[in-house]
């Protein structure tokens, strides 16, 4: 019996493993705040109607800030 600290060799994790699903979720979530932010910024350039009223107005604004 040793008093060892370290785990056994056979347990270890590589760290390509641990850290590559970190890494893609870093990469996506990227281009999803980059499809938010684009789509947010195509609803303000574009010329607004009178019948587009406040209320429309704050639920882009607000369904842009929970996106992000």
């Amino acid at each position: 019996m040793s008093n060892s600290t370290f785990p056994p060799l056979g347990s270890l994790q590589s760290q390509a493993t641990v850290l590559g699903p970190g890494i893609a979720g870093l990469f996506l979530q990227g281009i999803e705040t980059g499809l938010v932010i684009a789509q947010f910024c195509r609803w303000f350039s574009t010329e607004r109607n009178d019948r587009d009223g406040a209320a429309l107005s704050a639920f882009v604004i607000f369904l842009t800030v929970v996106g992000l």
